[in-house]
């Protein structure tokens, strides 16, 4: 089998900030080791091993941030976002990905099922950028993005990520 991902990045402008849409029922946060029992119940149908990788990100917040998103009414984390400084192993690129200070890595996010098709995503994914400009002054912002899932790379492009990678390998079974 064939497996295929590209990196994207993002030069940042100081001050610059994407417009964002108003989030009424929702409350936009940075996770940390306290959410702890938020994040299991989200990630409750992952597998266990994965709940572990993404519980283990809570242990090294020098490196690992998670942007979440609390509805107001319930208290539930509705959707997490995962974003990564320093260095990151990119299994679907087959390559270490080394950042500078001002360098960060998008990782993978997740939305409760039962809060799908409501623009989530984009609201946070924009609100996260605008976070690292802001808070983090960062330069450069990057995503990943497995080839067979070119819907993904829609985002991220309307924001001005440009392709600078593409990784190509057999896959063995």
């Amino acid at each position: 089998m064939i497996e295929c991902a590209s990196l994207y990045k993002l030069s940042l402008k100081a001050n610059y900030q994407f417009e964002e849409k108003p989030m009424t029922k929702y409350s936009f946060r940075i996770l940390s080791k306290a959410d702890q029992d938020l994040i299991k119940i989200l990630y409750a149908q992952k597998t266990t091993s994965y709940l572990e990788t993404i519980l283990s990100r809570l242990s090294e917040p020098d490196r690992f941030i998670c942007f979440g998103l609390i509805e107001d009414s319930t208290g539930v984390l509705v959707y997490a976002r995962w974003a990564c400084k320093k260095y990151y192993y990119m299994d679907p690129m087959r390559m270490n990905i080394v950042m500078q200070d001002d360098e960060i890595l998008t990782l993978d996010s997740y939305t409760h099922p039962d809060f799908r098709m409501q623009g989530l995503h984009t609201a946070v994914f924009i609100r996260m950028i605008n976070w690292f400009i802001m808070e983090l002054k960062m330069r450069n912002v990057y995503v990943a993005i497995r080839c067979f899932l070119p819907h993904l790379a829609k985002l991220p492009k309307q924001l001005g990520f440009k392709k600078i990678k593409t990784v190509v390998f057999l896959k063995r079974k």
